[in-house]
């Protein structure tokens, strides 16, 4: 099978560093723009990464989108998540349908899916928690391993980390 890349627009100093197709795999429609922007990926697909060192550590991820300095940086097969401001689910490295809109949010999240926060710091320390909703500064903040809670307003459940 001949290795190709389709539709690929990288643009800054080192977006096309490990940009490599392997194994007869070929990476289509992924685009990025800055520094280190989808800079490990391998077999990932449909991937937009907008910011320096957005989805820089993403290999096999499909389908997410970063916005901001350092959004999804630690994602490597993750799928499906989209995040938009300033280190947004940094920490997520195979976590998968997460929405995070604001600085820092869903930060901590690892492996955690189906979680949605918008706000400076929303489920800051989510970790494995999932189906949470956070709307708000600093709203389900402590949240690590909780699951189908909903916090709405600024500090809501800051405390929580439990299923309440």
């Amino acid at each position: 099978m001949k290795n190709t890349i389709c539709s690929v627009l990288l643009l800054g100093f080192t977006s096309l560093l490990a940009f490599t197709p392997h194994s007869g795999r070929a990476q289509v429609f992924n685009e990025a723009l800055g520094t280190g922007a989808l800079q490990s990926d391998t077999t990932g697909s449909y991937n937009v990464a907008l910011g320096d060192y957005t989805l820089f550590a993403n290999t096999a991820g499909t389908s997410n989108t970063a916005s901001g300095t350092v959004a999804l940086f630690s994602n490597t097969t993750g799928n499906e998540n989209t995040a938009s401001g300033t280190s947004a689910l940094f920490y997520n490295t195979t976590g998968y349908s997460n929405t995070a809109s604001g600085v820092r949010a869903l930060y901590q999240n690892t492996v955690g899916f189906y979680n949605t926060a918008s706000g400076f710091r929303s489920l800051f320390s989510n970790q494995t928690g999932t189906h949470n909703a956070a709307f708000g500064v600093n709203a389900l903040w402590a949240n690590s391993t909780g699951f189908s809670n909903t916090a709405s307003g600024n500090y809501a459940l800051y405390s929580n980390n439990g299923n309440e």
